[in-house]
């Protein structure tokens, strides 16, 4: 999984979304500026702060969830961008459970706060930077849905079937290497010369290997065949 933290997708995604941020954090500055001050009612901020909350909440743990096992399944497909929401969540999470604690000591249990600018900026710009960071992973985990995991997955090969059922496999692509093979099916039935036998039953499942010892062909062979 670190080398994802590496790919051009996840690093672009990063920057255009630090990008953004400073963008909003120069208009926070440019539409507050030093000297003036304004009164806002705390609900304003704790709806903000509540609502963050519970999305992140929701979000951030099943997005973990589905990269690790997307990952699991197919080791060298693309995943940045959903790991660049998944990043993206959690600092929201900490601007959120920073800007709940701060407003309340704020307030001081008063209704209505006054922010005097720049010292109280920051509490204006908690809550921009958490939309912002919140519309940026949305935009990304549509685009990963919508457009990379189709090519991350295109390759791979349809579950083979033995029998008629089809087998509860994870799948393995054309190009994995063995590694790969065993931890994701385990150990086979038998070992031969660049091949690996995975016995079903009714039939055989033969994983064949090239000269670089990658997945080059996934074969079933009936019990009629394997005589042969």
């Amino acid at each position: 999984m670190t080398e994802q933290f590496l790919h051009p997708g996840f690093v672009a995604s990063m920057v255009v979304s630090f990008a953004l941020g400073a963008a909003f954090v120069l208009a926070s500055r440019h539409y507050n500026p030093k000297g003036a001050s304004r009164k806002l009612s705390v609900e304003y901020f704790r709806t903000a702060t509540s609502t963050s909350l519970t999305i992140v909440g929701l979000l951030a743990p099943i997005l973990t969830a589905v990269l690790s096992y997307l990952y699991l399944k197919n080791p060298s497909g693309d995943y940045s961008r959903l790991l660049a929401t998944v990043v993206l969540l959690y600092l929201v999470l900490f601007l959120t459970v920073w800007a709940t604690f701060a407003i309340l000591r704020k307030a001081k249990g008063d209704s209505v706060i006054t922010l005097s600018f720049p010292e109280d900026r920051r509490y204006i710009t908690s809550m921009g930077l958490m939309y912002v960071f919140q519309l940026i992973g949305l935009v990304l985990f549509a685009w990963f849905f919508i457009l990379d995991l189709p090519r991350s997955h295109a390759g791979e090969e349809p579950a083979p079937v033995a029998g008629g059922r089809i087998l509860l496999r994870p799948s393995v692509s054309i190009g994995a290497d063995r590694a790969d093979v065993l931890r994701l099916w385990g150990a086979p039935s038998s070992i031969a010369a660049g091949r690996l036998v995975y016995s079903t039953g009714a039939s055989s499942i033969v994983v064949q290997f090239d000269g670089a010892d990658r997945v080059s062909a996934i074969v079933e062979r009936t019990r009629g065949e394997e005589s042969k």
